[in-house]
């Protein structure tokens, strides 16, 4: 038995599928279905079953899992003892955030971070809300910082440390007529072209959540890049929605040509929190990057 076996396997189990697994670990699914073979002729069972939904466990595959994560867990305290020890934090860190963090608090968190740990490659994706939660599941990325509200269902196999929270604003362009509006109701809002974003996006959640109640929602266009969106906006094309800490300092709102404008009877904030994966220990360069974060929220 080899700690990439548990790894693989372990892999397995968070995809839900032999080739997702063998695609994130950079080998090809012979190579890794031959692994498990193996591993499950060494302790005499079967770990996986096939359904039309993908890869299962077996009652006993289970028990092989619950432990597998054991040993990987105190692998992973093993190297971090080794690296305390040596006075140094290094390795790669995977991070998949959200935009609103991205032009936030992230960049004083990265400054801060890298004159500590030096060391730590760190690479960085910029995705939607419900596309980090399914990196951090299938071991894609290693901590995640996602946007949501109140009545998110949290996953139960997702660690969530709360960062802040964040009311949503309606912006709209300086020379729209909704620009001298100090607040908007749902049913005014509802009548405009909407610019949405994508569906892996927290904030097309929120937006078909609050409106569709109230009829169909005339969707001007539909993006994945929310510099774009704010372009489109300012120029007086549509109108969209943005978490004020998203505006913060943002240059379209500096400079007035994007008006934020607050939504009427609005109770729900956005949430913004750190993720990571309760079925695997975190290294110790994701677990010091969670405080830089947990700090520069505290000062943003």
């Amino acid at each position: 038995m080899r700690i990439e076996q548990l790894d693989y396997l372990l892999s397995i189990y968070e995809t839900g599928s032999f080739s997702l697994a063998a695609e994130k670990n950079h080998i090809t699914q012979p190579t890794i279905s031959q692994s498990i073979r193996n591993l499950e002729n060494e302790l005499d069972v079967k770990v996986f079953t096939r359904t039309r939904q993908g890869v299962e466990p077996t009652l006993e595959g289970e028990i092989v899992i619950k432990k597998a994560i054991s040993i990987l867990t105190i692998h992973q305290e093993l190297k971090d003892e080794i690296n305390i020890r040596s006075s140094s934090v290094r390795g790669t860190l995977k991070l998949a955030i959200v935009p609103s963090i991205c032009s936030t608090i992230l960049p004083k968190t990265l400054m801060a971070y890298k004159e500590k740990y030096p060391l730590v490659n760190i690479e960085i994706f910029e995705k939607g809300s419900f596309e980090i939660e399914k990196d951090i599941l299938t071991g894609n990325s290693e901590v995640g910082v996602i946007g949501f509200n109140a009545n998110h269902n949290r996953h139960k196999d997702l660690e969530f440390i709360e960062l802040l929270r964040s009311k949503v604003k309606v912006c709209v362009g300086v020379d729209s007529e909704l620009s001298k509006q100090k607040e908007l109701s749902v049913k005014e809002i509802i009548e405009y072209p909407i610019v949405m974003f994508k569906s892996n996006y927290y904030m097309n959640f929120f937006v078909n959540h609050l409106l569709s109640p109230y009829g169909d929602i005339n969707v001007l266009f539909t993006s994945g890049n929310t510099e774009v969106a704010k372009k489109i906006i300012s120029q007086g094309v549509g109108i969209g929605f943005f978490t004020d800490l998203s505006l913060k300092k943002d240059p379209y709102i500096l400079n007035g040509s994007l008006i934020p404008i607050d939504i009427k009877d609005l109770k729900t904030n956005s949430i913004f929190a750190s993720i990571h994966s309760k079925n695997r220990k975190i290294s110790r360069a994701a677990e010091e990057f969670i405080k830089e974060l947990e700090i520069q929220a505290e000062l943003y």
